[in-house]
C-alpha cells in the first residue's frame, strides 16, 4: 500500500460499490414506493448506463 498511489475522481454516475450506499439512503426516504421497487429501478437505470 505505501507504495500504491491514491487516484481520486469524481464519476458523473455511481458506481457498483456505491451501490449499498445508495439503497442504504433509499430506505431512509419515505416514500409510497415499496424499497424492492425502487432498488429494482436504480438497478434498471444502473444496468442500462453501462451498457452505453
Amino acid at each position: 500500500m505505501n507504495a500504491s498511489r491514491v487516484v481520486l475522481t469524481q464519476p458523473k454516475k455511481p458506481t457498483p460499490f456505491a451501490f449499498p450506499l445508495i439503497v442504504g439512503r433509499l430506505r431512509e426516504k419515505v416514500s409510497t414506493e415499496k424499497l424492492a421497487d425502487r432498488v429494482e429501478r436504480l438497478l434498471a437505470e444502473l444496468e442500462k448506463a453501462a451498457r452505453r
